[in-house]
């Protein structure tokens, strides 16, 4: 609710993390009238890095015993 706005037409915006912003123009409020947006959240683009840095283990090649006795 927003009581006490003035006569016009509105541009109403709503925006939520995780969910696409949604817009909606030219919303007309009279005198002494109640109007009423219904706005429906779509989820947005999640985006999400994975960063995996790894070493392998240093191999001896030039030997092909196991390493066991």
């Amino acid at each position: 609710m927003a009581p006490n706005m003035e006569p016009g037409i509105y541009t109403l915006t709503v925006e939520v993390p995780g969910f696409r912003k949604i817009v909606r123009e030219n919303v007309e409020l009279l005198v002494n009238s109640t109007v009423r947006v219904d706005m429906e959240l779509q989820p947005g683009a999640v985006s999400e890095t994975i960063n995996v840095v790894a070493e392998l283990p240093a191999l001896q090649t030039d030997h092909a015993d196991t390493g066991r006795d």
